[in-house]
């Protein structure tokens, strides 16, 4: 690539009847302004002293801002002060004897250096506006055509996008901070739920099974018939913590990432037989009656057994949490072309619109019946939660004073058929 530098100030430059810089504006005299002018730094780096003069004059003509210029004409001296100083814009020769200016934006790190750099020209054509852009120039300037005014227009231009850039990155830098310190803490939190869940877990269990114990009368008859109601006190108020400290732990487990599906074939009325079976004595105690209704010859699922029996259970003590003495919960399932819907209804005191999105977060509370016990507001954020690693999906549809449905959304492709018996 070869450039040949003019040796000599053009005539144009140093004549008074030099005819207007093509693009110059043609205007009346302005006014003195008397307000203080910022000084702009400029480092120039060329090997030709004439081409300093150049510039200089050049710059010495724009009204606003003032310039002190550093000219420089080596290489490696016009490096180290880039290195280690910061101007407001550098103009950077396109050729620097035998090594070239482009070499030099690139060691200075182009785009993210200390300096914005423009490259001077004598050859503006798109060769060298691609050569400059790829090396991390900010723009390049054909010297052949350089006046007083593109020089300024292009410096401040340049000035502008190296200041938007830099808060660009020092805005990326505390979003990436910000985000490290979150993720952190968020982590300190979900490890010390894990320990804390872990370690309420063992002297619960014991409590409730030496309440269960006393309960059943194993070591023998217990004197007064009221020690009896105050162990099954116990045992009840043990068993809701239970369920509440397991609930921490899987929110934990959940936004850690630590759940993984064990999947096999599941039956879904084995499923629902189990979840009965734990559930069916809370509601008897609270007067409410649970009803089924599965379709014959229901499908297998593929998915994660103890997970399913989560929801269910979740979603069946949310039912009776929330619905009055002698009300009634209805467990059903239902193919549909989508998938599998299983769906617990029921007739209690329904969700207000308004809040039907919120209390599927992490710890939503929402006014009570007078069959709601103290929980941790996490049951339908983690059946969202475990539905949702199976590919599928949660809906709820409530009317207050009516009842509410959870309907658990499930693939199609979990799906198969059972096989037929001759």
């Amino acid at each position: 690539m070869t450039y040949s530098k003019s040796r000599a100030i053009p005539d144009e430059l140093t004549s008074k009847a030099r005819s207007p810089c093509s693009c110059e504006p043609h205007a009346e005299p302005a006014r003195p302004d008397k307000t203080p002018r910022e000084t702009y730094r400029i480092l120039h780096v060329d090997d030709d002293s004439v081409d300093h003069v150049l510039i200089r004059k050049l710059l010495s003509k724009i009204a606003k801002p003032k310039f002190d210029v550093v000219s420089l004409t080596r290489f490696e001296e016009a490096r180290a002060r880039l290195s280690n100083e910061t101007f407001h814009v550098g103009l950077i020769d396109y050729r620097l004897g035998e090594r070239s200016g482009l070499e030099l934006v690139e060691k200075l790190g182009g785009r993210s250096g200390m300096t914005p750099l423009i490259i001077l020209t004598g050859r503006g054509d798109y060769a060298v506006d691609v050569e400059a852009t790829e090396a991390g120039a900010f723009d390049y300037l054909d010297k052949g055509g350089l006046c007083e005014t593109s020089l300024e227009r292009t410096i401040r231009h340049v000035r502008v996008q190296f200041e938007t850039e830099q808060q660009l990155r020092r805005s990326e830098a505390l979003l990436r901070r910000a985000t490290h310190e979150a993720e952190t803490a968020n982590s300190a939190k979900s490890d010390f739920l894990a320990r804390m869940s872990h370690d309420f877990r063992t002297p619960l269990n014991a409590i409730i099974g030496f309440s269960e114990a006393i309960q059943q009368e194993i070591a023998g008859p217990i004197g007064a018939s009221k020690y009896l109601d105050y162990a099954s006190d116990i045992s009840q108020s043990g068993q809701v913590l239970l369920s509440m400290i397991s609930d921490i732990l899987d929110l934990s487990k959940i936004e850690s990432g630590n759940i993984e599906l064990n999947e096999t074939d599941i039956l879904i009325e084995d499923v629902v037989s189990m979840v009965l079976k734990m559930v069916l004595p809370s509601a008897k105690a609270a007067k409410i009656s649970i009803e089924t209704d599965l379709p014959e010859n229901l499908p297998i699922l593929r998915a994660d057994r103890q997970l399913m029996e989560r929801m269910l259970i979740n979603s069946l003590t949310n039912a009776i949490k929330f619905t009055s003495e002698a009300g009634r919960i209805l467990l059903g399932a239902e193919v549909t072309k989508d998938g599998l819907q299983l769906t617990v209804e029921d007739n209690g005191i329904g969700i207000p619109p308004q809040q039907i999105a919120r209390v599927i977060e992490p710890f939503a509370q929402i006014r009570r019946s007078e069959n709601a016990s103290a929980g941790a507001g996490l049951g339908l954020s983690i059946i969202n939660s475990f539905i949702k690693l199976h590919g599928g999906a949660l809906a709820i549809e409530s009317e207050v004073g009516a009842g509410t449905r959870i309907i658990l959304k499930l693939p199609s492709h979990r799906l198969r058929q059972r096989p037929s018996i001759s």
